[in-house]
């Protein structure tokens, strides 16, 4: 998988996945998006911080399903990144603001980018 950009869900079916522990958003989002491929991920290790799965895919632990808005910003020059094919996982993205406080035009233009964008 080494010279690969791309690869389907389905292709971790054997691999030791790096999932979050249980109750964060990002690892039931994962479980769903790997039923969907018709699979149960194997994991033997359970995460807090995605910088520790991206230290545990370095050090030959096992693979991880990390979000892209993360891989951007972060250093992970000691790993391999794939885009993930058919299924992808999804999450759900949340604007928050007070509603009851002036918000000036430029904002409320900024909060319909975001909004179109994640259509």
């Amino acid at each position: 998988m080494k010279n690969r950009t791309t690869m389907h869900l389905s292709e971790l079916k054997e691999e030791n996945l790096i999932l979050s522990q249980p109750g964060y958003e990002t690892r039931q989002n994962i479980l769903d998006a790997c039923h969907e491929a018709g699979f149960e991920p194997q994991g033997k290790y359970e995460i807090e911080r995605l910088e520790t799965a991206c230290s545990l895919v370095e050090a030959g632990l096992g693979m991880s399903i990390i979000p892209e808005s993360y891989l951007k910003y972060s250093h992970t020059s000691g790993i391999n990144i794939v885009r993930l094919k058919h299924p992808t996982p999804k999450r759900t993205v949340y604007i928050a603001f007070q509603p009851d406080r002036y918000l000036p035009p430029a904002i409320h233009y900024f909060m319909d980018l975001i909004i179109d964008f994640f259509k």
